[in-house]
């Protein structure tokens, strides 16, 4: 559910799992708010080691922890700055482009910040992972918003949608909520 930024990704790598799968995305285009996106967050990044940057997850993970009166889960942020580096090369194998420029990002603590083609996710991300999609075969199903879930027994088992066909049904062995606007 969803194909923004999150959701582009999502199906990129499931379709390179050899999984079968649906898109729907409520939006007329893919892409999203992804679009407006500036850069992404890294550490220990091949552009970073070749730009000689060096930033330890600790020093980033006690920061975090510091400026959040300690209340974000340390555990989690550790994980996401030891996994970064690998989403930079993935990014990179999927032919996303950036700009060649990582930095603080306006005055943060680390230059862990990597800026996209342009400064635009939708030139250095959207537009590149829009060109796999359409490589893999995979057509979302646009105009078409989930509308609730289908549950069994406590188990989600699919996905009521809203499209221009009117109220699908989608039964699923998985449903991935790959959307910012998952609360509504």
């Amino acid at each position: 559910v969803g194909c923004g930024g999150s959701g582009i990704a999502c199906a990129v790598q499931s379709a390179q799992n050899g999984t079968d799968f649906i898109v729907i995305e409520k939006g007329t285009m893919v892409g999203g708010n992804a679009n407006f996106v500036e850069g992404i967050f890294a550490i220990d990044s091949t552009p970073q080691k070749e730009a000689g940057i060096e930033i330890e997850p600790a020093d980033v993970v006690m920061a975090e922890l510091e400026r959040g009166q300690y209340r974000p889960n340390g555990a989690l942020w550790m994980d996401l700055c030891e996994k970064s580096a690998e989403n930079i090369d993935w990014l990179l194998d999927m032919g996303c482009l950036f700009s060649g420029v990582i930095d603080d990002y306006h005055g943060g603590l680390f230059q862990t910040f990597h800026w996209w083609k342009d400064g635009k996710a939708g030139v250095g991300y959207v537009e590149p992972m829009k060109a796999k999609m359409d490589e893999l075969g995979i057509e979302p199903h646009l105009e078409t918003a989930a509308v609730s879930l289908i549950m069994d027994d406590g188990a989600v088992v699919g996905v009521y949608a809203e499209g221009p066909e009117g109220v699908i049904q989608y039964n699923a062995k998985a449903v991935v909520l790959a959307t910012g606007g998952f609360g509504g």
